[in-house]
């Protein structure tokens, strides 16, 4: 897959992360890339368009884990180790699910979330992509977010907002670009336009987590 991955450096030059840490970051956006990878391959069911949505997650989150890596290298955030150590957790979760069979995830929220992903007889393609878009965001967030949180800690308000403005939104609509052009699908190129909607639907879901994991910051 080639993807330019590319980010938005900071004013602030802060502290680097530890190198043993940084590899572990790169060795898990590999693992990303490969689950999106998979994804985008030639067999990847793109005969039913909520199923391309899985496609965009897959690679949004390659891109994002990418960004985080290479932001925290140049001394973008306060505290480099801890937006690592929740990238790595967050990116073996995803990889995790995606391995997982639909019985592995028998009543959990991303087994509901194939589920909705799979489900034909939707009105047209625009209400089946939505629902299994936020099927996935309520399990990547509500779900996963809140257990790394809860075992990693919350971090700093000022490097989440970074990775919020710098590296989750273009992720989104670099993703999205892509996906357009490798697909043939034109309909895709008007969520660039969609996707600050959904990236402040992150956000606002992001801040409901990190209270509910009892941050404070």
């Amino acid at each position: 897959m080639a993807l330019l991955v590319k980010s938005s450096p900071s004013a602030v030059a802060g502290p680097r992360p530890s190198p043993e840490l940084l590899k572990k970051c790169r060795l898990a956006t590999e693992d990303a890339k490969f689950l999106a990878d998979i994804a985008l391959g030639e067999d990847a069911p793109f005969t039913w368009p909520p199923q391309i949505r899985y496609a965009l997650f897959s690679l949004t989150h390659y891109q994002i884990s990418s960004r985080i890596c290479e932001a925290a290298a140049r001394g973008e955030f306060v505290n480099p180790d801890h937006i690592i150590r929740f990238n790595v957790r967050f990116v073996a979760l995803m990889v995790s699910e995606g391995n997982s069979t639909d019985e592995d995830l028998a009543g959990t929220m991303w087994g509901e979330a194939r589920k909705t992903c799979a489900a034909k007889g939707y009105p047209n393609k625009w209400v089946g992509i939505e629902r299994c878009g936020y099927a996935m965001a309520q399990a990547h967030i509500s779900g996963d977010m809140r257990t790394v949180f809860n075992e990693v800690g919350c971090g700093s308000t000022r490097d989440w907002d970074h990775v919020f403005i710098s590296i989750i939104q273009p992720s989104v609509d670099e993703a999205t670009k892509y996906l357009a052009i490798t697909t043939g699908r034109g309909w895709l190129a008007a969520a660039p336009t969609a996707s600050a909607f959904g990236s402040y639907i992150v956000k606002l879901w992001r801040n409901r987590m990190r209270v509910a994991a009892d941050c404070t910051q």
